[in-house]
């Protein structure tokens, strides 16, 4: 690329016969698919224009902007339609996260419940037990 820089400058000073900085920011190199260059500037346009490559060239580049401008319409409307998705899940990912945070809730209150059921049935066992012996003790004396 370095040679390439050198001999673009060699060129540039010898065909224009000095190095005005202006007209070097408006030069650019023009690729076509068999990696053939062409000069594209304002002061060079006319000799170009009339071998007929210029025009050829800039259409070229017009097609290809045209297609890289068709492509990057194509990707945003493909990441605005991921965004709606990745919106969607979200609205579902919430409610189901709501829905686990209420479950959660509910077993814990069905487990205190369980826990309190336990305690109530382990006194009421306890207050038969007395009462059954309170009754053989009876019916023993009697």
């Amino acid at each position: 690329m370095a040679n390439i820089n050198r001999w673009w400058h060699f060129f540039i000073t010898n065909i224009t016969g000095s190095f005005n900085s202006d007209e070097y920011r408006n030069i650019s190199c023009v690729w076509d698919n068999k990696q053939n260059w062409f000069i594209q500037s304002p002061w060079y346009y006319k000799s170009f224009n009339n071998s007929g490559c210029y025009p050829d060239c800039f259409s070229q580049q017009q097609q290809r902007i045209l297609s890289l401008e068709t492509e990057i319409d194509g990707y945003k409307k493909a990441i605005s339609k991921e965004q709606e998705g990745n919106e969607k899940l979200m609205m579902i990912l919430a409610k189901t996260e709501q829905d686990i945070a209420t479950v959660k809730k509910l077993l814990a209150q069905c487990i205190a419940k369980h826990d309190a059921l336990k305690n109530e049935y382990a006194t009421y066992t306890r207050m038969l037990h007395e009462t059954e012996q309170a009754l053989n003790r009876a019916n023993a004396v009697g």
